[in-house]
């Protein structure tokens, strides 16, 4: 039997936020979580509370759709200026 540990939630949200390529750093502020907070945390000298957790975790998901509509703009702002008057 092997026996796999549970990953902190600092790690977690690591690993989240590389997937979504988003800065985790930013996720925080988003999350209008005190930047002093990710460092401790970062540096190991507290573990995220659960609360904290949460609130980053959906900024990530928030900066990531952020990031995926901005690119989706843009990426038809450019179409448009190729295609000219005849895309409408």
């Amino acid at each position: 039997m092997q026996l796999h540990s549970m990953k902190n939630y600092l790690d977690t949200l690591k690993a989240k936020a590389e997937a979504h390529d988003v800065s985790l750093l930013e996720s925080f502020k988003l999350a209008n979580v005190p930047t002093s907070t990710y460092y401790r945390a970062v540096n190991g000298k507290t573990d995220l509370r659960y609360d904290t957790a949460i609130k980053v975790n959906q900024a990530i998901e928030n900066f990531y759709t952020l990031q995926r509509i901005h690119h989706d703009t843009a990426a038809l702002q450019r179409a448009n200026r190729i295609l000219g008057p005849c895309a409408k």
